[in-house]
């Protein structure tokens, strides 16, 4: 039995049942068994050839073929292909302007760029040679400060006054 007999088979079948379910009265055993003693003999083999030859005809026509599927692959490679050459030479120009500007302003590919630089550590050494200056003008004062206050501490203590005052406060 191939499938289209099965299917009118079941499609009998059903009619029967809604027909019997349709009448008030209830049906008979005998009207039962006319409907589920139909042979229905189904050959495995036949049937699952005949529904994989469905399937696989059906198949064919929707799949594209072997040469639609290499000619849309060699597309697609060359359109990737084509864009990633493109954005290659993008990037390598916007490298190359953003080198030449970066070049321009720090690297000594100028005599400005130079210049720039050899004054900048022209300005670095004449602050640290000013603040060392300022540093040792700093401890010279400091060093003369601490001489006066030693001297003046000396003097104060020869004086009566100053060694009271000076036995008062430090000798404690």
């Amino acid at each position: 039995m191939n499938p289209h007999e099965l299917v009118n088979d079941v499609k009998e079948i059903k009619t029967m049942l809604v027909d019997l379910k349709k009448r008030k009265e209830p049906a008979t055993a005998e009207q039962l068994r006319t409907i589920t003693d139909r042979p229905i003999i189904i050959d495995a083999k036949t049937f699952a050839a005949y529904v994989s030859d469905a399937l696989v005809d059906a198949l064919k026509e929707k799949l594209p073929s072997t040469e639609a599927i290499k000619a849309a692959a060699d597309t697609a490679a060359t359109t990737i292909q084509e864009s990633g050459t493109r954005t290659a030479g993008q990037i390598e120009k916007a490298a190359r302007q953003q080198a030449d500007v970066l070049a321009s302003r720090i690297g000594f590919t100028s005599w400005r760029s130079a210049m720039v630089v050899f004054i900048g550590f022209l300005f670095v050494v004449i602050v640290a040679i000013l603040t060392g200056q300022l540093w040792a003008a700093n401890a010279v004062s400091a060093k003369a400060e601490t001489e006066a206050v030693r001297a003046f501490t000396d003097w104060a203590k020869e004086q009566p006054e100053g060694k009271r005052l000076y036995k008062r406060y430090y000798n404690r």
